[in-house]
């Protein structure tokens, strides 16, 4: 008898929060959404949604989880010296955008049972992450476009206090 070995499989789901950048950055930069459990922060756009996510499929986002996987099956005396991160993440992933929504899928399957859970709290954490470094470059700068807005409009405000006294000198 032929004897396969049993392949568990867990997931989990992101919504991608795909929030529109107003033009000057104040909206953004006022509301100050924080990042939610399981929500990760995309620019507005279909190709940019995309780029985005074959980011997030990319060996160097997922290279620390495909370490992590190495390292855990290598204590068990498994030989996975050979096995490539792209092999890895075409077998045992499967990272898909739910068509017509936001919603990305994370799909995780290994022989191992322990390391689903593990391994997906990684993938989640690692998202999460790189949405919040793209997050903090968003708000700096918006922060520098504020900071110039507010330059000029201190320049243009004192034009017009001085314009106003002369006025009312006259």
């Amino acid at each position: 008898l032929f004897s396969l070995k049993k392949i568990w499989q867990g997931q989990f789901k992101i919504v991608l929060d795909r929030g529109k950048e107003s033009k000057s950055g104040i909206k953004d930069l006022l509301s100050g959404t924080s990042l939610l459990l399981g929500q990760i922060n995309i620019k507005s756009g279909s190709s940019d949604l995309n780029t985005e996510i074959e980011i997030l499929k990319s060996p160097s986002v997922l290279m620390p989880i495909f370490e992590y996987v190495i390292n855990e099956k290598s204590k068990n005396g498994e030989d996975l010296k050979n096995i490539k991160i792209n092999d890895w993440i075409k077998d045992k992933l499967e990272i898909t955008l739910k068509r017509g929504t936001t919603v990305l899928n994370v799909k995780y399957k290994d022989n191992n049972k322990t390391l689903i859970k593990p391994v997906l709290d990684k993938i989640s954490a690692t998202y999460q992450e790189y949405s919040s470094k793209n997050k903090e470059k968003d708000l700096k700068k918006n922060l520098k476009i504020l900071s110039n807005e507010i330059s000029k409009n201190k320049l243009i405000s004192k034009e017009s206090f001085e314009k106003a006294q002369e006025f009312a000198i006259k």
